[in-house]
């Protein structure tokens, strides 16, 4: 019922800014705290004047049952059907999450330091309670954007792993191809032109096309023939 009335009304256009949950379970706790204060009070007051708290009683009810459902409203709003993306801070590396309604991809998942980034979307994604994704796009095979993967297809239903073939073949790129055949994964190379869709998540893939982007710094061709 909850998930059909968010819905519906996500459809609607009204100006309100919803405040942030953490503030609407803080003002909850202490409104609950405030009413039951009241009541004790009243019925102290009411005692002694022997009259009946039926008006109140209803009206504390009523709070309660509207605060508990504007706190269950926001929660599953957000973990179901919010638009947004996250960037996680993983020093040296690359970590995106993009998510609209239950629709999630992942972009990049690395970090010079071996474990972070797995550790960072683990934490989130143990708190959000999400077990599977939609789609994993890795921008190029250096240690830096790919070195969480192996991790987190151990833990996660991943759909497909989106990822660009590079022009010669690196450690990073052997490593990846066990892991895609040890895991068995879905995987698909694409290149120039290919389109992919995930729900209200429109992937476009402008780069790389068959000509190898060539450059001085970059000897392997890895950062300048990334995925784009």
């Amino acid at each position: 019922i909850l998930l059909f009335l968010i819905n519906f009304f996500r459809h609607i256009s009204l100006d309100i800014n919803v405040m942030d949950l953490s503030i609407i379970a803080i003002l909850t706790y202490y409104i609950s705290v405030f009413l039951i204060y009241l009541r004790l009070y009243l019925t102290k007051v009411y005692t002694k004047k022997k009259l009946k708290l039926k008006k109140y009683t209803l009206m504390q009810c009523i709070c309660i049952i509207v605060f508990t459902f504007c706190i269950l409203f926001s929660s599953i709003y957000f973990k179901f059907l919010d638009n947004y993306i996250s960037f996680f801070n993983v020093g040296q590396g690359e970590l995106s999450l993009i998510k609209s309604g239950e629709n999630m991809v992942v972009v990049d998942i690395g970090s010079m330091k071996t474990t972070l980034a797995y550790n960072s979307i683990n934490g989130y994604f143990k708190k959000m309670n999400i077990d599977k994704i939609d789609a994993v796009i890795l921008s190029h095979m250096h240690s830096d954007h790919i070195n969480g993967l192996e991790s987190f297809v151990k833990e996660y239903k991943v759909n497909k792993i989106i990822y660009a073939k590079p022009f010669s073949e690196t450690e990073e790129y052997i490593n990846f191809l066990r892991i895609v055949k040890e895991y068995n994964l879905e995987s698909i190379c694409v290149k120039s032109g290919d389109n992919f869709s995930f729900g209200d998540i429109k992937v476009d893939i402008l780069l790389p096309n068959n000509k190898e982007i060539l450059s001085k710094e970059d000897k392997e061709g890895l950062n300048t023939n990334s995925l784009v």
